[in-house]
C-alpha cells in the first residue's frame, strides 16, 4: 500500500471535506456544530494517498468544553486499511480516553450492521471498538398529542442542588437500572464516580441550559431528574432517571412530560431520545407519551488501554 497522509481540517475547507458525500445536510450540521463548539475543524480527518487520492474521512463530537472528543463518526471508508489507521492516528493525536460510535437502521428494515454495513463494523473492531449495546431510537412530532405537563411533582435547576446529594440520586438512578452503559461503567469505576460521570456530562451537554431538572415530591424527597436539551432547532431528551426507592409510581411519565412540555415551549417540533432495547418500561413509557420508535442503534466502546 503507498503511503498515506492524514490531515485534520483547517476551517476553511468544509466545502472540501464534505464533498461527494450522499448527506446533503452534512455541511450545515457541521457548520452548525462547529459553530457551537461540539465538532472543532481539528476534530475532522481525511486520508489521503501519495496522489492525494482520498481514502477516508471521519469527525468526531464532544461537549464544547472538552479536552478531547467522545463520539467517533466515519463518513466514508473507501479503503479499509486506510479508515483504520486514519481512526487510530486521530485518536492519538486528540489524546482520546474514552470513545463510543454508533451504526443505525431505520425501523423496519431487517437485518442488523454485521450483514448490512460490514465495512463500518470491520473499521471499528479494527481500531478496538467493541461491541456494547443494540438500542432503539425514538421520536416525538408535533403530530402526537401533546402530553399534559405534570403536576404532582416540583422542578427545580440541578445546578441549585448541593453537589454531593445531587451524586447520592444518580447513583440511586443507577441502581438496579436496566441502562448498559450505567451497569458496564459500575463493572470499572466507583458507583460515585459513575455518578459524578454523568453528571458532569449533562452539565455540559449542549442546550440544557437551566432546562437539566431536578423533581422532588410535595415531601420534598428527590425522585428523579430529566435533562431536556436543545441543538440545532431538534429537542433531545439526554437522559432520564427515577430514583429506586420511587420506581412503580409512575413518575417517569411525569418526567417525560415535563420534558416534552418544556420543549415544545422551546419551539420545537421534534423530539428525539435513545434507550436500549432491552429497557421495555422505558420504551412503554416513551410510547405511552407519543413517541414512536424510528430506528435501531447498536453501539460499539473503546477505552484508552482495552487493547492491550
Amino acid at each position: 500500500m503507498s503511503p498515506l497522509r492524514f490531515r485534520a481540517l483547517d476551517g476553511a475547507n468544509l466545502d472540501d471535506f464534505c464533498a461527494g458525500l450522499d448527506d446533503g445536510q452534512l455541511q450545515d450540521r457541521l457548520a452548525h456544530n462547529i459553530a457551537v463548539g461540539t465538532v472543532r475543524p481539528e476534530w475532522c480527518w481525511t486520508a489521503y494517498d501519495e496522489d492525494g487520492v482520498r481514502l477516508a474521512r471521519h469527525y468526531w463530537w464532544g461537549p464544547p468544553d472538552a479536552t478531547a472528543p467522545i463520539v467517533f463518526t466515519s463518513l466514508d471508508n473507501h479503503d479499509a486499511t486506510a479508515a483504520v489507521e486514519l481512526l487510530r492516528h486521530a485518536r492519538e493525536q486528540l489524546h482520546v480516553v474514552e470513545a463510543w460510535s454508533e451504526v443505525s437502521l431505520p425501523a423496519g428494515v431487517e437485518g442488523d450492521p454485521w450483514t448490512t454495513k460490514p465495512g463500518e463494523v470491520a473499521l471499528l473492531e479494527g481500531a478496538g471498538f467493541r461491541f456494547q449495546v443494540d438500542r432503539v431510537r425514538i421520536e416525538w412530532t408535533a403530530a402526537a398529542t401533546p402530553t399534559a405537563p405534570p403536576t404532582r411533582l416540583a422542578f427545580r435547576p440541578a445546578g441549585s442542588v448541593r453537589e454531593e446529594d445531587l451524586v447520592e440520586l444518580f447513583v440511586s438512578v443507577a441502581d438496579g437500572s436496566l441502562d448498559h452503559s450505567m451497569q458496564q461503567d459500575r463493572t470499572i469505576m466507583s458507583e460515585g464516580a459513575e455518578a459524578r460521570k454523568r453528571v458532569d456530562f449533562l452539565r455540559r451537554y449542549p442546550g440544557t441550559e437551566d432546562r437539566f431538572v431536578v423533581a422532588t415530591d410535595d415531601g420534598g424527597r428527590m425522585v428523579g431528574y430529566v435533562a431536556p436539551a436543545w441543538s440545532n432547532g431538534v429537542g433531545v431528551v439526554a437522559e432520564i432517571g427515577v430514583a429506586q426507592p420511587f420506581r412503580g409510581q409512575g413518575y417517569v411519565h411525569d418526567l417525560l412530560a415535563h420534558a416534552t412540555c418544556t420543549l415544545v415551549a422551546a419551539g420545537a417540533r421534534r423530539i428525539v431520545a435513545d434507550t436500549d432495547c432491552v429497557n421495555t418500561p422505558m420504551r412503554a413509557a416513551f410510547a405511552r407519551a407519543g413517541y414512536r420508535e424510528f430506528a435501531r442503534r447498536w453501539d460499539w466502546g473503546w477505552r484508552h488501554g482495552s487493547e492491550t
